[in-house]
């Protein structure tokens, strides 16, 4: 596998355990498809220069406690003829957080205030 890169490798985060992947043209090759890898492992095969990878966890809440989001390297490949011939350079991407406590916490009066008519 020759390393050509494409240029900058572009993530945008979901916020749902997938993200969108988009890449420009890699110099001098005419692809039938685009190998995805995530973490050293493909994770989708696509026709065009953009495609939606999966099982990505962001960081959660649970009351107390942030969990760290996960960190992930992507890189893409040229498939011709069956056969990868050129890989991008890799990009590290952290996955944002997902849960709608961390993202918007909410915070209520103790005790509750009294409500009469």
């Amino acid at each position: 596998m020759a390393n050509s890169s494409c240029g900058r490798i572009d993530i945008y985060d979901n916020l749902n355990g997938t993200a969108l992947v988009e890449w420009p043209p890699f110099p001098g090759a005419a692809p039938d498809s685009y190998n995805v890898y995530v973490n050293d492992v493909l994770n989708v095969n696509v026709a065009v220069r953009k495609a939606i990878i999966t099982g990505l966890h962001g960081s959660s809440y649970n009351g107390s406690a942030i969990t760290p989001p996960g960190q992930y390297t992507v890189r893409v490949a040229v498939v011709q003829g069956g056969v990868e011939r050129a890989v991008s350079a890799e990009r590290v991407f952290t996955a944002s957080p997902t849960s709608t406590n961390l993202v918007t916490p909410m915070r209520r009066p103790f005790p509750f205030p009294n409500v009469g008519p």
